[in-house]
């Protein structure tokens, strides 16, 4: 159930409006949108990585990470800890120096209630941003 406040938010800022500037989208009908969207994206990051499984182009490594990289994030946020944790770990078999995917793993490892694992990969972030003069 939403707060009054968040019901207040989500008029103003999410709700479709129609050009008088009037919302032309239910609260239900908005939550629909959004599902439709993500489920849509899930979808094409799962695709990428099963064409990119055994494609033979330049980018395909850039693309899969991305892929596993995106894919995590939607299931990070539906408070699929595990799964999400497993995706960003692919990602960082690609490139292991994101400090995005790192922080990202740490929040999924976090949700599992691994804390040290994730405290982990929070300082792999610290001590990767300190080599490269990105922190003092």
């Amino acid at each position: 159930p939403l707060t009054e406040n968040a019901r207040t938010v989500l008029r103003k800022r999410y709700l479709r409006r129609g050009e008088d500037g009037q919302p032309v989208e239910t609260e239900q009908e908005m939550f629909w949108r959004v599902a439709y969207h993500v489920a849509k994206a899930e979808a094409y990051f799962e695709k990428v990585i099963e064409l990119t499984e055994v494609a033979d182009f330049t980018d395909v490594d850039e693309r899969r990470e991305n892929a596993f990289y995106n894919l995590g994030r939607i299931k990070l946020d539906q408070k699929e800890y595990q799964e999400a944790a497993g995706l960003f770990k692919e990602a960082l078999r690609i490139r292991k120096d994101s400090s995005d995917t790192y922080v990202s793993l740490a929040r999924a490892l976090r949700g599992m209630g691994e804390l040290d694992a994730a405290l982990d990969n929070l300082d792999q972030v610290i001590a990767w941003l300190k080599r490269r003069g990105k922190l003092l």
